[in-house]
């Protein structure tokens, strides 16, 4: 638990240095290229400034270049896991809207009953695999759920199922609208 603070703090800390040093660097990259660039050229008097290569006048530039793809890394890969939880979003839909007759055979509400369990399952596996075991475990939050009557639902399974898909689309919002459950 200890190790998994320590990252925690260290990600954190990564993560600020990016986000609200992105602008002093930003600032200051081109403007010490230049001094060192026009110290060199001028030959102001500093010492070990003769000795060393124009090429050191990149770093700041290579420095705000590595931050600023770190930055544009991390927006790329929450935009891609929005798209994911997204697609998850949509495809309920149907499942949850779906009209079933009360006379319907065995066979077809199985069938049903399957492909909401597939769906969870698939969805909690993609979570899991792509925004950490936090993000699923929010997903498969049922907590605090009240008991409702869909108007809809043939039986009590059917109701159930309709209740428990509503609660997981909600947990699936809560995962597209903020970042705080993404492990990695």
């Amino acid at each position: 638990m200890t190790t998994m603070l320590t990252w925690r703090g260290a990600k954190s800390f990564i993560v600020d240095v990016c986000v609200d040093g992105y602008a002093l660097i930003g600032f200051a990259a081109p403007a010490l290229s230049l001094a060192y660039t026009l110290a060199k050229a001028f030959e102001v008097p500093i010492v070990g400034l003769h000795e060393l290569s124009y090429a050191w006048a990149f770093a700041p530039l290579m420095l705000w270049f590595f931050v600023a793809y770190v930055r544009r890394r991390a927006q790329t890969d929450r935009t891609r896991k929005i798209v994911g939880l997204k697609s998850f979003y949509v495809s309920v839909g149907p499942i949850i809207d779906r009209g079933l007759q009360r006379e319907a055979a065995a066979e077809v509400f199985d069938a049903y009953l399957k492909e909401a369990d597939d769906w969870i399952a698939t969805a909690a596996a993609w979570i899991k695999d792509n925004m950490g075991m936090t993000a699923r475990e929010r997903f498969l939050d049922r907590t605090g759920m009240f008991a409702s009557s869909y108007s809809t639902a043939i039986n009590e399974t059917h109701n159930n199922v309709i209740s428990n898909l509503t609660r997981h689309r909600q947990n699936l919002s809560a995962l597209i609208e903020r970042d705080a459950w993404d492990d990695h």
